[in-house]
């Protein structure tokens, strides 16, 4: 297993400690919860995690004969 794919665990625990760490704040971020506002932010850092890791892999793939 390449070494960049560890990278894929970042995202799940993320999601996961917001609710163990996040679960007694209850402060309003524009208008939303601030446990929805730490899951929509966690979507936006996993799909540029996930993105890294496709650029990593594919230019190793063209690396390759």
């Amino acid at each position: 297993m390449k070494a960049i794919y560890g990278l894929a665990v970042i995202p799940f625990i993320g999601f996961l400690s917001g609710g163990a760490i996040l679960s007694k704040v209850d402060p309003l971020f524009l208008g939303l919860p601030f446990l929805m506002v730490w899951n929509i932010a966690w979507m936006f850092i996993s799909s540029g995690i996930l993105a890294v890791i496709y650029w990593f892999d594919s230019h190793a793939e063209d690396a390759q004969p």
